[in-house]
């Protein structure tokens, strides 16, 4: 499978590799597609969607406000692949933007759980689901390499949010 290509099914960030900073990410019937690796510089932590060989880079994500509310991957072209801009007062609780290439956007609705969002486009109807880092995808609407980049980016939103509320 292309890894910009329009997908659409199941497609499952699964727990980081021992030892590693490096999370596989997997379809709905356990074929590796390629790997998020983290890495952390200083204060912010930023990450790369790779191919499953490790060797190309598909997109590097990093914040851009220092409230950790907006992440940003870019290709190796430095091309958007995919934005998240969130609510400030909100953060990840709230809806969220996802910029896609060519000024598309669609909506992260939170679900309860900070692990359970859905995916909407303007008119509300629902493209796809995330709950618990694994994307049910209804609709081609994000690629292989958007999807990743954009459950990292609401893992990372997460996260920053939890070490806000307990700091």
């Amino acid at each position: 499978m292309h890894p910009y290509a329009p997908f659409h099914g199941g497609l499952v960030l699964a727990e980081r590799l021992p030892g590693t900073a490096a999370y596989p990410v997997q379809l709905g019937d356990g074929r590796l597609v390629g790997y998020v690796r983290t890495e952390t510089k200083l204060f912010t932590r930023n990450f790369h969607v790779v191919d499953p060989s490790q060797r190309i880079q598909l997109g590097y994500g990093s914040r851009y406000d220092t409230r950790g509310w907006g992440y940003r991957t870019v290709t190796a072209r430095n091309e958007l692949l995919v934005g998240l801009e969130m609510p400030v007062f909100r953060g990840p609780r709230g809806q969220s933007r996802v910029h896609l290439p060519g000024g598309r956007v669609l909506y992260t609705n939170h679900l309860g759980s900070l692990r359970t969002f859905e995916l909407v486009d303007a008119l509300g109807a629902v493209q796809g689901r995330l709950d618990g880092w694994a994307w049910h995808l209804y609709a081609p609407v994000l690629s292989i390499a958007q999807a990743a980049a954009l459950a990292q980016s609401l893992k990372q939103a997460v996260q920053a949010q939890r070490r806000s509320t307990y700091s």
